[in-house]
């Protein structure tokens, strides 16, 4: 049932419906969004609109893991969309997951000034981190000793093509945490 009941003052939205799923997010319901999103995605799992809902709604309640099963399907369906790419770095940050962060990033498109600065602020805290690690872990050090991308690599960095280990790993002066923001 997908009636629209209007009252002076008030919209009110039944049955499992887009604008239903929509109403119950932007009403901060997020439990009963997702569970509406999950029912029309259940008659059509390629619903792009239904899948954006429950995307929102899970970042919501930061279920990361749930988020990137959502995501893949999006990409899979409109893989051109920048936005898409970007809430996937996020989530990657999120889950402290730099170098897979820094790919979506990358993919979400150069001309995207909030993905670059995201790339760079990750780059910074990457350095920060191997040189820790150079510092405190002997196994590392003899591994980035031989060979640097490959060591940097073992461990889940990613590196953009422009930018590659050995080129200037000491840490920085200061030291940038990194932090993320819902690009919702």
């Amino acid at each position: 049932m997908n009636a629209v009941i209007e009252r002076p003052g008030r919209r009110r939205v039944r049955g499992p419906s887009l604008a239903r799923a929509e109403y119950l997010l932007s009403s901060d319901k997020p439990d009963a969004a997702i569970s509406c999103a999950r029912s029309l995605l259940r008659s059509d799992p390629d619903q792009l609109g239904a899948l954006e809902v429950l995307a929102k709604a899970l970042w919501q309640l930061s279920r990361y893991n749930e988020l990137l099963s959502t995501l893949t399907s999006m990409i899979r369906l409109n893989p051109y969309e920048p936005g898409y790419h970007a809430l996937r770095g996020a989530v990657y940050q999120a889950l402290g997951r730099t170098g897979e962060a820094i790919k979506s990033f990358a993919r979400a498109g150069s001309d995207s000034e909030t993905a670059n600065a995201a790339i760079e602020e990750l780059r910074e805290w990457q350095s920060d981190l191997i040189a820790d690690l150079l510092r405190d872990d002997t196994v590392f050090r003899a591994h980035y000793s031989q060979d640097p991308e490959s060591a940097c690599r073992a461990r889940g960095f990613e590196f953009m093509p422009d930018f590659k280990p050995g080129e200037s790993w000491l840490a920085r002066p200061h030291v940038q945490i990194a932090a993320y923001t819902r690009p919702s």
